[in-house]
């Protein structure tokens, strides 16, 4: 039959001088939640902060550091996200985020998508644009990457433009051998288009002279 228990005072486990109305002294696990023919999840005070585990699973999922970050873990037990508390930096894939998002991708010489950004379709998500990063030139010893846009037709992005390693912004290719590089297997058109009354300039310089292109 069932039973009930009351205490009028502090309870203490672990300790004989409880400091609140439960005091757990442990140096492991303090606390474990079970159900019937559901999962098992523990509680931990380990010597680095507290921590709840991954569900049937002694493996860390989330927590507080003594340090008052707040940690999210991978399956591989390594963290994969942090709200660092002393700077107010969010790190992705870092520890040790030095702006208000620092993102690590993890790939050290290829492509990879960094950032996607999704829409619903008919009841479906499915990617819109994507922000991602090229690292060649044999990765990280030269420390030498691009950085690219894609967006999407019909929920299957490519890319559309393109900044490299050198500072060459390519439209329509993925090498651009130029400042600004605009390639179109038709016909390739830039525009500048100014209002009513009003000019669209162009300015070709260098150190010495400039020509002006000017339509009024």
């Amino acid at each position: 039959s069932a039973s009930e228990g009351f205490f009028d005072g502090d309870v203490g486990i672990g300790t004989n001088s409880p400091a609140s109305k439960l005091h757990i002294d442990s140096t492991g696990e303090a606390l474990r939640f079970t159900r019937s023919s559901q999962e098992t999840y523990r509680v931990l005070h380990g010597t680095s902060g507290l921590y709840f585990t991954r569900p049937d699973s002694a493996a860390l999922g989330f927590g507080i550091t003594q340090n008052s970050d707040f940690d999210i873990f991978d399956t591989s037990a390594n963290v994969m996200f942090r709200a660092d508390a002393s700077t107010g930096n969010v790190g992705i894939g870092t520890t040790s985020p030095t702006t208000k998002l620092a993102i690590q991708s993890g790939i050290s010489a290829s492509s990879a998508d960094v950032i996607t950004l999704l829409q619903e379709t008919n009841g479906a998500e499915k990617a819109a644009a994507t922000i991602g990063i090229s690292i060649g030139n044999s990765g990280a010893s030269t420390n030498a990457s691009d950085l690219w846009f894609a967006t999407a037709t019909g929920g299957s992005t490519s890319e559309k433009m393109r900044i490299n390693a050198s500072g060459n912004v390519g439209i329509g290719t993925t090498s651009p051998d130029f400042q600004l590089d605009i390639e179109n297997s038709s016909n390739a058109i830039a525009r500048l288009h100014a209002g009513t009354n009003a000019s669209a300039s162009l300015r070709l310089q260098n150190d010495a002279q400039h020509f002006d292109l000017n339509l009024q």
